[in-house]
């Protein structure tokens, strides 16, 4: 049935497409927000996570193998290849490959869960609950912080957001065409490389093609659905299986054999109280109350929202994507050892999306003429911020480049900050020797089990217990052969020879000061200036 503008004889068709230049100010707005300097983002401040990442990235680039260099041996890193492999690696292709490069991937996938949380959006509550969307998912703490950040939880987020996206065309009457299913397939394949956890997106596709799709056609659009992650799962097997000789054996188990060897440890409901109390105390659970408030209001005050054909249904389908994707995640991390918010970062970012397109139902009568004029005004006020936004410094990489520059090639330098970034930067093509402070130094205070210890005796006190006696006893090695305060005898018999042994004391924590003290005792300090010291006989 044609509207009555196109009824009318010789009236010219509106050509006016608002969201195509919105979704182009957005990603300019998302920019603006999220750019970060490559030589600030090379900080690798979240320790060891993006330092394996973006060095090992590094590595596949320039040697064609994926590794961390520790204590002078290639060992390698505790997680999978392909967050590095498929979306860092080709960062550094792009751009060279220098550390803080691995930034723009991650920038771009940023942009990306913007840009689909305005898709989605949109499909609630047309323009304005498309660009509430945007916004609110751009200046969300979280995603804002992380945006930042060679780490995984943004670009996975940005895909859970596509695949949501793609879930609620299928779903929709419109489209179920089965390239559709592949291109979801492909989406939720990437969403379980990036985080194996995340492979909980492909649950809604699955149940949908079950219940809703044609039979005649649900055979290939099951196969289009699972081949893509029945590969990355065969790829992982046999990327454990080469590496660690067996396929059910990972960069966890050998890294940090306490607690991920022993499933008691792992995993148990003695964590639920705590994890709960994490989750309680992230945005979640103030994202779920704004979101049933303002159902309720809308429910409340149909004269405030009223409701257009499809957009209950849309809503429908965002919820049961959220529901149904996010459960088995939050159902694995509230029974984990370790909490942290940033473990829901990609379901938190769905129930922004649900929120705030709820509420975009309130303007839609508004033009949408002056949701561009809004988002045009919001754009320019964050590009001017971003211009006149203070330089960051980056602490680590700045007193790394120091320690390059001012260091003799065959030092030895005793620091606090961990060996893999030390490696990279400062040792190099040199004969400098990396040693780490004391065992509280990450990497140190790590052991390496290629074999599991089965029975470990003395049993792990706790799921922190990395250094269990019991471990070392089985057959475990250490991941640093020595750390200073282990090895005072070795460090007078290297200055004996006229080797030069500096300190950098940037990141010592309190425990460590009594590594300080001994120094001091056994050696003369003399202040280099700033965290340097240079180590002498007394």
């Amino acid at each position: 049935m044609k509207t009555d503008e196109q009824s009318v004889p010789g009236q010219k068709k509106n050509h006016f497409r608002p969201e195509i230049i919105i979704l182009a100010m957005l990603a300019l707005f998302a920019f603006s927000l999220f750019r970060v300097d490559p030589y600030v983002a090379s900080n690798l401040s979240i320790t060891p996570d993006s330092e394996e990442y973006a060095i090992a990235a590094s590595h596949i680039v320039s040697d064609h193998s994926y590794f961390i260099t520790v204590d002078g041996k290639k060992l390698p890193p505790r997680y999978p290849p392909w967050f590095s492999l498929l979306f860092l690696a080709p960062g550094y292709l792009i751009f060279g490959n220098e550390i803080g490069n691995a930034i723009y991937p991650v920038t771009f996938l940023a942009i990306l869960g913007v840009l689909m949380a305005f898709l989605i959006g949109q499909r609630i509550s047309g323009i304005w609950g498309g660009l509430l969307s945007g916004v609110a998912l751009a200046v969300f703490p979280l995603y804002r912080a992380y945006a930042g950040e060679i780490m995984t939880e943004i670009p996975s987020s940005a895909l859970v957001l596509a695949a949501c996206w793609i879930y609620m065309r299928i779903a929709s009457s419109e489209s179920s065409k089965r390239y559709l299913f592949l291109l979801a397939g492909i989406t939720c394949g990437l969403c379980g490389a990036i985080r194996p956890v995340l492979m909980s997106t492909i649950i809604p596709f699955l149940l949908l093609c079950l219940t809703h799709a044609q039979k005649e056609g649900r055979i290939i659009k099951l196969a289009n659905l699972s081949i893509p992650s029945a590969v990355l799962i065969c790829a992982t097997l046999a990327y454990n299986s080469t590496v660690f000789g067996s396929p059910f054996r990972n960069g966890y188990n050998y890294w940090c054999a306490v607690p991920f060897d022993y499933s008691s440890l792992c995993f148990s409901t003695s964590y639920l109280a705590l994890n709960c109390k994490a989750l309680f105390l992230s945005p979640f659970s103030s994202l779920v109350s704004a979101g049933l408030l303002i159902y309720l209001l809308n429910k409340r005050f149909p004269q405030i929202a009223p409701t257009k054909p499809g957009n209950d249904s849309a809503l429908r389908r965002l919820a049961e994507f959220t529901v149904v994707s996010s459960l088995p995640v939050m159902a694995v991390h509230l029974l984990y050892f370790f909490q942290t918010s940033r473990f829901y970062i990609p379901a938190m970012c769905l129930l922004v999306v649900i929120a705030v397109s709820m509420a975009g139902k309130w303007f839609e009568n508004i033009p949408s003429t002056f949701a561009v004029v809004l988002l045009g005004v919001l754009t320019t006020a964050a590009v001017i911020m971003a211009f006149n936004a203070p330089p960051l410094k980056p602490s680590c990489r700045i007193l790394v480049d120091q320690l390059a520059d001012n260091t003799a090639s065959n030092a030895i330098i005793i620091s606090s900050i961990d060996p893999v970034y030390l490696e990279h930067f400062v040792k190099k093509s040199t004969q400098r020797r990396i040693i780490p402070l004391s065992r509280n130094v990450e990497y140190a205070s790590k052991v390496i089990c290629p074999d599991r210890v089965d029975n470990p005796s003395p049993f792990p006190a706790s799921c922190f217990d990395h250094r269990c006696k019991g471990l070392l006893n089985g057959g475990a090695k250490e991941a640093v052969a020595i750390t200073a305060d282990e090895g005072i005898d070795m460090l007078t018999k290297e200055l004996r020879k006229g080797i030069p042994v500096v300190l950098e004391a940037s990141l010592v924590i309190t425990n460590d000061i009594r590594v300080i003290s001994l120094l001091q005792e056994r050696f003369s300090v003399i202040s280099r200036g700033g965290c340097f010291y240079q180590l002498g006989l007394k």
